[in-house]
């Protein structure tokens, strides 16, 4: 349930019609079992729980679909930063406030919307380019 709360905030910006929209997701080229496994940019079979949660969301939303690159930790930060990824598989961090917008309450950041313990959707606050 955590999970499924913790992307209905990063699916909030989904226009109403019954177009397709893409979402590009960037996860790190490392694997952090058990969310992501598999090393460099390609996908591995087994993904890992993230992954595969993801994709199991994309079957349920219409009009969703959601792509995945892989690339160097740094990498991914400055791909939403600039715009150009949508989201990041991410946990939520201070120094990271500046890199994309997180769920938030008054309170702070709303940990309990992440779709594990540890990583959280940020998405991107700027245009695509």
């Amino acid at each position: 349930m955590r999970f499924a709360l913790g992307v209905a905030f990063c699916l909030l910006a989904l226009p109403a019609a019954a177009n397709t929209v893409t979402l590009r997701f960037v996860y790190e080229d490392r694997p952090l079992f058990p969310y992501y496994l598999g090393d460099g940019s390609s996908q591995p079979r087994w993904p890992g729980v993230t992954i595969e949660l993801l994709r199991q969301l994309e079957k349920k939303v219409p009009g969703l679909k959601i792509s995945f690159e892989r690339m160097p930790w740094q990498r991914c930060l400055a791909s939403v930063k600039k715009g150009s990824a949508d989201a990041v598989v991410a946990s939520y961090r201070k120094d990271r406030e500046d890199t994309g917008v997180f769920p938030w309450l008054a309170s702070g950041p709303i940990r309990a919307c992440a779709w594990t313990a540890t990583t959280t959707c940020c998405t991107s606050s700027g245009p695509r380019r």
